[in-house]
């Protein structure tokens, strides 16, 4: 892990978690989103994973920090989003939620899908 002093980390993943299933890879481009644009190493920036389960749903949360050398090249959703959309409504239709905000200098996803329990 090569993160400077100036960012913070914090993963938190669930171990009562049942055996079950997702689509590989669901949350991946949500994580090297954070780190792609939700880092600085001149100001002070986090990242927070958080992966649980909860009324036989899979909730996925990623918050980063927006600094100042990031938020003058935000734009509202690029092609990577849009991709993730198509490949949840292909998989899920509209059994899953999908909700990203910004706010307060934080970029936040929340995506909840229904576990496929064995």
């Amino acid at each position: 892990q090569r993160l400077s002093s100036k960012v913070k980390l914090d993963v938190n993943i669930s171990d009562k978690t049942p055996e079950g299933q997702i689509p590989p890879l669901l949350f991946i481009p949500f994580v090297e989103n954070a780190f792609k644009h939700g880092i600085s190493y001149r100001e002070n920036s986090f990242i927070a994973i958080l992966l649980r389960t909860e009324n036989n749903n899979v909730i996925f949360e990623c918050k980063n920090s927006i600094t100042s050398s990031i938020e003058q090249k935000i734009t509202k959703g690029g092609v990577g989003i849009a991709n993730i959309q198509k490949r949840l409504d292909l998989i899920y239709g509209n059994s899953c939620n999908l909700n990203i905000n910004e706010a307060n200098k934080e970029y936040h996803v929340r995506l909840t899908v229904p576990f496929k329990i064995k």
